[in-house]
């Protein structure tokens, strides 16, 4: 498995398994240790971590795996789009600041 050889980009999508339940059973605590692994990685691609910082967002938003908090939620969105080039990103904190 690429994340047993150090691909923190694997992480990513591991996580992303662990989360929704997607061929393994659901477990949103050890999707987010995934998606925390991710963003300290050294063997990930920027847009990789922006992806592992938008999942770990979304984990607090809706309390799963975490305590829900939207300010860390928030936190957590605004380090994925700090580019400005994460739609998904930028979707959920128009939706946030909104509310």
């Amino acid at each position: 498995m690429s994340v047993a050889l150090g691909d923190d980009d694997a992480l990513i999508q591991l996580g992303i398994h662990y989360y929704w339940g997607k061929g393994v059973r659901k477990n949103p605590i050890a999707a987010v240790r995934c998606f925390r692994k991710a963003t300290k990685g050294k063997n990930i691609c920027e847009a990789g971590r922006d992806e592992a910082f938008f999942y770990l967002g979304i984990a607090y938003l809706e309390g799963k795996g975490v305590r829900a908090s939207i300010p860390t939620a928030r936190k957590l969105l605004q380090r994925a789009n700090v580019d400005d080039d994460h739609p998904a990103a930028h979707g959920v904190l128009q939706e946030l600041t909104r509310s």
